[in-house]
C-alpha cells in the first residue's frame, strides 16, 4: 500500500515537470478545409482582437498591428502585414509591425522565418526587452529557423501571460511561418498539485501507521 502512495507522488511530480502543451503555432493559412491560427489572425487591424490558437487548446492570442492602415495577412507561404495593399503583403517591411499577447505563460523554442537573409534584420520585443535577429543568429539558415539560446534564452523563457510580444523590422522584407512554443503551468496550478500530492501521500501514510 505504501508503494502505491509513492506511485501517486511520482505521478504528481511527473505532472509538475511536464509542460501542459508544446506545438508549433502555424501562422500561414491552411488552405481549403484546414484551419490554422494564421487563418484566425487574418485581417486583424490595429484594433486588438483575441483569437484561439488552433494548435494548442485553451491558448489565445490578442493581436493587433502597429498602425490603422496595417492589416495582418496570412497567405499559404508567409504571414505578415499588409499596408493598404501597396507592399509585400505577407511579410514585414519598413515601419510595419504587430503585437501578440498570450493568455497563458509560454516559452518560445523556435521561430520560423521566411526571407531572413544577410540584408535583413528582424526585431522581437518581449515585455520591453528587445532582441535583434539577423541571418547570423539563425540556427538553420537554409530553413530560416531561429532557436533562442545563450543570452537570448531567458528572454524567451517563461514569458508571463499578458506580456506583449512586439514584432517589427529594421531592414529587409521578412515574413513568419510559425512559432513553436510550450505552455508553462501557472504557479497556482503547481501549488494546487503540490497540495493534492501532500494530501494523498500523508493521508495514506497516516492510515498505514494508525
Amino acid at each position: 500500500m505504501f508503494s502505491r502512495a509513492r506511485f501517486y507522488v511520482a505521478l504528481s511530480l511527473f505532472a509538475l515537470t511536464t509542460p501542459l502543451y508544446a506545438a508549433e503555432v502555424v501562422l500561414v493559412n491552411g488552405g481549403s478545409g484546414t484551419l490554422t491560427t494564421g487563418d484566425n489572425l487574418d485581417d486583424i487591424t490595429n484594433v486588438a482582437a483575441t483569437v484561439s490558437v488552433v494548435e494548442i487548446p485553451g491558448l489565445t492570442i490578442t493581436a493587433s498591428t502597429g498602425a490603422s492602415d496595417q492589416t495582418l495577412n496570412s497567405l499559404s507561404t508567409s504571414f505578415g502585414v499588409d499596408t493598404d495593399g501597396s507592399d509585400d503583403s505577407d511579410r514585414l517591411e519598413g515601419s510595419e509591425s504587430f503585437s501578440f499577447i498570450f493568455n497563458q505563460p509560454v516559452t518560445i523554442t523556435e521561430i520560423d522565418f521566411i526571407g531572413l537573409d544577410s540584408a535583413a534584420e528582424f526585431v522581437v520585443n518581449v515585455g520591453g526587452t528587445e532582441i535583434t535577429i539577423n541571418e547570423a543568429a539563425l540556427s538553420n539558415t537554409s530553413s530560416d529557423l531561429f532557436t533562442p539560446s545563450g543570452s537570448n534564452l531567458p528572454t524567451f523563457t517563461n514569458i508571463a501571460a499578458g506580456t506583449a510580444l512586439d514584432f517589427s523590422i529594421n531592414t529587409g522584407v521578412v515574413g513568419l511561418q510559425g512559432i513553436t512554443l510550450t505552455v508553462v503551468p501557472e504557479p497556482g496550478s503547481l501549488a494546487l498539485l503540490v497540495a493534492a500530492t501532500g494530501y494523498v501521500f500523508f493521508g495514506r501514510r497516516g492510515r498505514l501507521t494508525a
